[in-house]
């Protein structure tokens, strides 16, 4: 179970600011100075509520192996304080005391981020495609903020900028042996959908436990689910995918969505997660066209419709690639014309598979990315070419994430994995922050509906579909906002389902309504505070500078969409935390990608592209 936790929460547990010093500071990684909320010196930082903190005496060390990397190939370069553990397959460096070590699988981890403020030159020439077996360090999730005052221009060719560097990534977790074996399908008989589309008047009230005369929230229905026309719209939104998009041709398009620091490096690789996001963007702005980017003058359908073609053709290039190897862990998941269908995690810019396994959390946005561009043309008189090939496309990864992206092993319940090759139950790990349910609910209701063949595989029954599980966090950073985002985006998909999601995102209502700064239209660095959650040991800690960090205030913002009218200044809120959003778009990877994703929940467009899917499934 703590295996589980950490592996849930480690990102956020970075509070970094680092930079080059000779006096004594706090570390998590044993390597930088990665932890400042800990004060600044070494009684602060070793009796601060961590996780195996030490204090560099010397400040950040730059000739050794940081905590979570590997050292397969170097097992005495581990930092002071760190063992190299694991097997002849794979080692990483973990702390001395208190090791519990499991055999990993051979296909390279998919860690997350470690923050860093130690910015590349400019970007490197991509690389020759060439498989890499070794495990390698990974990409980043913590990026450094250079805000720009507008978003950039309609898509052109060549369009990828230097990238600032991000941290790198560092994995917590010992990998399994190997993925759990595939269910057998249709064990259940499909029942037919019990709820109807859109009950109403169902709320029930949810009591925060942390204040009880504090004035309480409600769940809501779908008809109060808030929106703003303050902040980005649909169309700048689509327009500010164009400073990370790589053209690698435009007849056919085929455009890579590159990220950048650390590990994923100096803008010559693409993660299946940066593709994912494009593809999520496109799909919603496309879905959402009629009510949203189609109301902007000078908006065109005709270019997004091809943006978003470019961006499936580098992903089926992806799953390609993926296939020309034995490490994807889908035996026997070819059900994508003969490919698999969840790319390995990191490729090339230019094309070619770079490490290896499946990320959940990548590929269930590229599902409803695909399914919601699906439905936003399935009524066009002349359908694109792409259309059928990318309706078959996602009915079969939606099997393939069930099969190869879930443990199954208990019964009554199911876990999402860390990634085709590693997590699950027990101590192999879990990221609540994967978890998407109303990801899930469209795949299961894009299934039923799907009429064409299936070759090699089955659709998943309604039955398998329910069930899951999440674990408490920790810290409230990079990826536990991620898990607001995921509940906000239930909310949008399914407003129905308020007993299922309003719980959830009631509590942050009640802490940004009574934090929210009506004069300056903002909220203060101390609106979370720490706490403990039931069944937990330890207090939550919140990063401390998450409201300068798009890729954190984003996703938690998302909340807002379900607060209940009765809230005091509920509208203000939301267009003040939309107008926050567009007024510091940066040029970073991740932090820009999450301003354009939360920006979309908040306008309402993601809500109105689920009503596009509704429509036809």
């Amino acid at each position: 179970m703590i295996s589980n936790l950490r592996a849930a929460v480690f990102v956020s547990s970075l509070l970094a600011l680092l930079g080059k010093t000779t006096a004594g500071c706090c570390s998590q990684n044993y390597m930088d100075c990665d932890v400042s909320h800990c004060g600044t010196s070494k009684n602060q930082c070793l009796s601060c509520n961590g996780d195996q903190l030490i204090w560099l005496e010397n400040g950040p060390q730059s000739s050794c192996t940081a905590r979570w990397d590997p050292c397969t190939n170097n097992l005495n370069d581990c930092c002071n304080g760190l063992s190299c553990v694991g097997n002849q397959f794979y080692r990483q460096c973990l702390p001395t005391v208190g090791i519990t070590p499991t055999a990993p699988p051979n296909p390279t981890l998919r860690p997350t981020p470690r923050p860093t403020l130690m910015p590349t030159k400019s970007p490197t020439n991509a690389p020759t495609p060439n498989l890499v077996q070794t495990p390698t360090r990974s990409p980043t999730k913590r990026p450094t903020r250079m805000p720009t005052k507008s978003p950039t221009n309609t898509p052109t060719p060549n369009l990828v900028q230097t990238p600032t560097r991000s941290p790198t990534k560092r994995p917590t977790r010992m990998p399994t042996k190997s993925p759990t074996n595939a269910p057998t399908p249709n064990m259940v008989q499909t029942p037919t959908r019990s709820p109807t589309k859109r009950p109403t008047n169902v709320p029930t009230t949810f009591v925060p436990t942390e204040n009880p005369n504090t004035n309480r929230p409600t769940l809501l229905t779908e008809s109060v689910l808030l929106r703003s026309d303050k902040g980005l719209n649909a169309w700048e939104i689509y327009q500010g995918l164009s400073s990370l998009t790589h053209i690698n041709s435009e007849n056919p398009p085929n455009y890579a969505f590159v990220a950048s620091g650390g590990a994923a490096g100096d803008g010559s690789y693409v993660v299946s997660e940066s593709q994912s996001y494009a593809l999520l963007i496109t799909g919603v702005v496309l879905a959402s066209w009629e009510e949203h980017a189609g109301k902007v003058a000078g908006a065109n359908r005709a270019a997004a419709i091809k943006s978003f073609e470019g961006y499936f053709n580098f992903w089926k290039n992806m799953c390609v690639s993926s296939s020309q190897h034995d490490r994807h862990c889908q035996n026997g998941g070819n059900y994508c014309s003969g490919s698999v269908c969840l790319p390995d995690w990191k490729h090339w810019k230019t094309g070619g598979s770079v490490e290896t396994g499946a990320a959940p959390d990548a590929d269930e946005d590229a599902i409803v990315g695909i399914i919601l561009a699906v439905s936003a043309v399935a009524n066009d008189i002349s359908k694109p070419m792409w259309y059928d090939e990318a309706r078959s496309w996602a009915d079969a990864s939606s099997t393939a994430f069930f099969r190869f992206n879930v443990d199954s092993s208990k019964s009554a319940y199911r876990m999402v994995k860390l990634g085709s090759c590693w997590g699950g139950w027990d101590n192999n790990g879990n990221n609540p922050s994967y978890h998407s349910p109303g990801s899930y609910r469209i795949m299961r209701d894009f299934q039923q509906s799907y009429d064409g063949p299936r070759n090699g595989y089955n659709a998943v029954s309604q039955s398998e579909w329910n069930g899951g599980s999440g674990t408490p966090q920790y810290q409230y950073g990079a990826e536990a906002s991620r898990t607001t985002f995921r509940v906000a985006m239930d909310a949008a998909f399914y407003p129905e389902s308020s007993l299922d999601w309003s719980p959830y995102l009631s509590a942050f209502h009640w802490r940004l309504k009574n934090y929210f700064d009506p004069q300056n239209r903002s909220w203060p660095s101390n609106t979370f505070q720490s706490c403990r959650g039931p069944n937990t040991s330890q207090d939550i800690q919140v990063f401390g500078d998450w409201s300068n960090n798009a890729f954190i205030y984003g996703p938690t913002y998302t909340s807002l969409i379900a607060a209940s009218p009765s809230i005091q200044n509920a509208q203000s809120m939301i267009d003040a935390a939309a107008n926050i959003l567009k007024s510091n778009l940066p040029s970073e990877y991740f932090a820009r990608s999450w301003t354009l994703i939360s920006s979309l929940v908040l306008s309402g467009a993601m809500e109105n592209a689920a009503k596009k899917f509704h429509a036809h499934y």
